[in-house]
């Protein structure tokens, strides 16, 4: 039963776009554990040292997916969003 039910969490995650090459991206980093996991996901995607994927979470409003876009396509936050929003939360579309 367990497995069956990962199996449906993670397929309508993926089409919902909150997944990224297999991670899940899309999260609301509010406890100090999602923050170091959100960090480390931009130092992952984006290819940054972690001062770099700090200060990027930071001016993305702590919006991982953004923070991602914003430091791959070195685009300001309004853009980020805008981009996101036309691709559906698709990062993949974005990248």
């Amino acid at each position: 039963t367990k497995m069956v039910l990962n199996m449906l969490t993670t397929s309508s995650m993926v089409q919902l776009g909150k997944v990224y090459q297999n991670t899940m991206v899309d999260l609301q980093p509010k406890s100090k554990k999602l923050r170091e996991r959100g960090i480390r996901l931009v130092e992952k995607f984006a290819l940054l040292p972690r001062n770099q994927a700090i200060r990027a979470l930071e001016s993305s409003r702590w919006n991982v997916k953004i923070a991602i876009l914003m430091a791959r396509k070195n685009i300001p936050y309004a853009q980020a969003v805008q981009e996101l929003k036309k691709n559906e939360g698709f990062l993949k579309k974005c990248l």
